[in-house]
């Protein structure tokens, strides 16, 4: 935490100091280093902030394969509603059991009148009421209790009531077995952790930390590019700043010789030719000088727009200064590139691509993971309404619940074979461009060496060039002034030290250049 946080204090002073530094460049030349250079067209570079947000992406991914380790709980609502209610049983059986007490009732009512009439033809009877007349006490007894049970038998009393309450109970069952299921609610929450899902997790997690890695070197090799061409943009403005001196510097020999050779007219020792000759050379050099202008200024765009800063900068290159930009000393030795060996070689490419193998090698252990068991534990707690935890009821109730899910395939029909088989194919691809490009980049490296070995060599012969030039030019001038040289070898001498002299300035940028395409092809570049 305390590192992202010195890494933002880190951009917000660059930034603000980026802005009150373009602003105050408007107004005065300020000296620039190749450092500052690199440093404010990285932070201003448009690709290396879109890397940036690439990388913030891969980590961002990389966070959420390791969620997949953690549990996840779920919540889950709904409502249906529907147009019929369920029936447990026919409408037939639910009139039937509505209509359980009818029978009953007729059954008892026939059985009262039967009891009445017996009652009535035991009254009427003979030998009854013979026996009646033999058995005062008998006769007492029928007298005393026949109207009281007349009198049961034609009331409803009890047995009516009884028969209420079978209907009742009848109406209720049959309520009972029709559910009321016109709103249905369902309420859940559900966790769900994974135990065992075929290595999938632990191997997408390895994928996502090797694609971070894998935005980390492209985030470097955007570096390094906008490097290059910062570099590039730098030296050119060297070169182009070098060569205005000696263009001035030119003229101004020229200007010195044209004033000599019209005193020289002057007095007879030099021909109107001499001086048209040493004048158009003057022109000439006059109009190099406007091209070395032009050019320079569109130079300095270039770099004003490569560090974001107004093209209306007014800026000095500190390099610019110097009479010598090369200190041959440091670049002579040829780089032996004998024993370079790819394998350790800080390219981001190399480790994209090696990165690269990998999550090929991770895929294939994914596309195994499908066919192999996956086990979760689950719970939860549920709420339903209607709900039958105690009969069906109207009435939001819930349970909790857990368990272990097993997923186990059987039979693909071949489709494990052939998924995991291309799957290796990708990964041996993969490797076989990682050595492709282990071949190509040992070709760049012993390439940029030979490179900085000849403009080493180059430049030896450049400064040795000059060397000469100057001696002949200085020959030249005092066999001028002595009169034994004419005006025209004196013309050939200037030519030859102008082209020794930039052919020295251009030998140091060429140096200076291909030491930086050695250290882009070894990955030593950097800030």
């Amino acid at each position: 935490m305390l590192k992202i946080y010195h890494k933002i204090m880190k951009r917000i002073f660059i930034l603000v100091s980026a802005f009150f530094f373009s602003t105050s460049l408007v107004n005065a030349q300020t000296i620039l280093s190749l450092d500052s250079c690199r440093r404010m067209a990285i932070d201003n570079n448009k690709d290396v902030r879109m890397s940036n947000i690439d990388l913030q992406i891969a980590e961002n991914n990389k966070k959420t394969a390791f969620s997949k380790y953690l549990p996840r709980v779920n919540a889950l609502g709904a409502y249906v509603y529907t147009s019929k209610n369920i029936n447990l049983i026919s409408s037939e059986q639910e009139e039937k059991l509505r209509g359980v007490t009818d029978g009953l009732t007729q059954q008892i009512g026939g059985a009262k009148n039967e009891l009445l009439q017996q009652i009535q033809q035991l009254q009427q009877n003979p030998q009854f009421l013979q026996y009646l007349q033999a058995n005062p006490q008998a006769a007492q007894m029928v007298q005393n209790y026949m109207p009281q049970i007349m009198q049961a038998i034609q009331s409803p009393g009890r047995i009516e009531t009884a028969l209420g309450a079978v209907s009742g109970v009848g109406n209720e069952i049959a309520d009972a077995l029709t559910l009321n299921t016109h709103n249905i609610f369902l309420a859940s929450i559900m966790l769900t952790q994974p135990i065992y899902m075929g290595g999938k997790i632990v191997s997408y997690n390895k994928i996502t930390d090797y694609l971070y890695q894998v935005e980390e070197n492209k985030n470097t090799l955007a570096n390094q590019e906008i490097i290059v061409k910062t570099d590039e943009a730098y030296w050119q403005i060297v070169s182009l700043e070098s060569k205005k001196k000696l263009a001035e510097k030119y003229a101004e020999l020229l200007r010195t010789l044209d004033n000599n050779v019209e005193k020289m007219i002057e007095h007879g020792f030099a021909t109107k030719a001499d001086g048209l000759s040493v004048k158009v050379k003057l022109n000439e050099a006059e109009v190099t000088l406007i091209q070395v202008d032009n050019g320079l200024e569109l130079c300095k765009m270039l770099l004003c727009q490569i560090c974001g800063m107004p093209f209306e900068t007014n800026f000095k290159l500190a390099d610019a200064s110097k009479d010598d930009i090369t200190e041959l000393n440091d670049y002579a030795t040829k780089v032996d590139t004998s024993e370079v060996n790819t394998q350790n070689l800080n390219r981001p490419e190399l480790k994209s691509l090696e990165l690269a193998n990998e999550i090929y090698k991770q895929k294939v252990n994914v596309t195994r993971a499908e066919f192999l068991p996956n086990v979760a534990l689950t719970g939860g707690y549920t709420w339903t309404n209607p709900s039958c935890f105690d009969g069906f009821e109207n009435k939001m109730r819930g349970m909790w619940t857990v368990g272990i899910g097993v997923k186990i395939p059987i039979i693909t029909s071949g489709e494990r074979l052939y998924k995991t088989r291309a799957a290796k194919l990708e990964a041996e691809k993969a490797e076989l461009k990682l050595d492709e490009t282990r071949e190509k980049i040992t070709l760049q490296v012993k390439q940029s060496s030979q490179r900085v070995t000849e403009a080493s060599k180059r430049l030896l012969t450049a400064q040795k060039s000059l060397q000469a030039a100057q001696e002949n030019l200085k020959y030249a001038e005092t066999g001028l002034k002595e009169g034994v040289i004419p005006v025209s070898n004196v013309l050939q001498a200037q030519t030859g030290w102008l082209q020794a002299q930039s052919a020295y300035i251009q030998a140091q940028i060429d140096l200076k250049l291909s030491r930086l395409y050695l250290d882009k092809a070894t990955g030593q570049l950097g800030y």
